[in-house]
């Protein structure tokens, strides 16, 4: 289950720069939490002003994941900030190229960028870009995100973070009988970490011990051009299953909000595994 998180940005972030009819947008994953470490990400979250909203145009929809336990947090991405009208500074650059300023008009952005897409002539559309924040995911799925260089990222430190409440995330192939020993695994791990710690480690020794379960929370950016070569790659079936929900889940909101950038990806959607969530 899905929800868009409206919120203003008004109190919340700088006018110049952010669009405030931005919706925050909210993709649920199950992730196992004490309450201090989810009383922690709420609070690193106090900004944003949100709450649920039933579904309605511009949802995200059927890409909730599975969960396994009571205490659970849910994965949020947030679109941050994109290109304002992006189409028309991507078709402005692409007329550049063609010396064809002259036919800029009503419709014709979208019309153009299909044609750049069809040509693959795609280096016009590194001149808009987008910015997500994403929280409550897995570092397993943060090590596979990062792995795209044309990125920019920010993410949360282990060397910094005590991680002695981490929340963690459990694969939904765990069998329904198996979900109490993964709980006592990630508990054992944790108490690795404490007395590593009162052993006289420091952070960036003592997260030795520490799951690739473990949340983080990270904020991208990348041009437009480069969100589409992600999509191709991690909206794909062979993807795994939490870096492929949220991967649908940008697509989702990114196609929202400049279609003619993404519609042919769309159909990256329509396979089984992303219908299911």
């Amino acid at each position: 289950m899905c929800s868009f998180v409206g919120a203003s940005l008004d109190d919340a972030l700088p006018k110049k720069g952010f669009d405030k009819r931005n919706p925050y947008m909210e993709h649920q994953t199950r992730v196992y939490a004490s309450a201090a470490s989810r009383q922690a990400a709420q609070d690193r979250r106090r900004l944003f002003r949100t709450k649920f909203a039933p579904h309605s145009e511009g949802s995200i929809n059927n890409i909730g994941l599975r969960g396994h336990s009571p205490l659970w947090d849910a994965m949020k991405i947030e679109l941050l900030a994109i290109t304002p009208n992006a189409e028309e500074v991507i078709e402005f650059a692409g007329r550049i190229c063609y010396r064809s300023e002259g036919k800029r008009g009503p419709g014709t952005a979208a019309k153009l960028i299909g044609k750049l897409i069809a040509m693959g002539h795609e280096s016009p559309l590194e001149h808009a870009s987008a910015t997500f924040h994403i929280s409550g995911c897995s570092r397993a799925m943060t090590h596979q995100l990062v792995r795209h260089r044309l990125m920019s990222v920010s993410q949360e430190s282990q060397r910094y973070v005590d991680e002695k409440s981490f929340a963690y995330v459990a694969p939904p192939s765990i069998p329904d009988g198996k979900k109490e020993e993964f709980e006592r695994d990630m508990e054992t791990l944790r108490e690795m970490y404490v007395k590593w710690k009162a052993q006289g480690l420091k952070n960036e020794d003592a997260r030795f011990v520490l799951p690739n379960a473990c949340t983080s929370e990270i904020v991208v950016s990348a041009n437009l051009r480069e969100f589409r070569h992600i999509f191709q790659v991690r909206c794909s079936p062979q993807a795994q299953w939490e870096i492929r929900e949220a991967c649908a889940a940008m697509l989702r909101e990114l196609h929202r909000r400049v279609p003619s950038v993404f519609q042919d990806l769309m159909s990256l959607l329509e396979n089984k595994k992303c219908r299911d969530r």
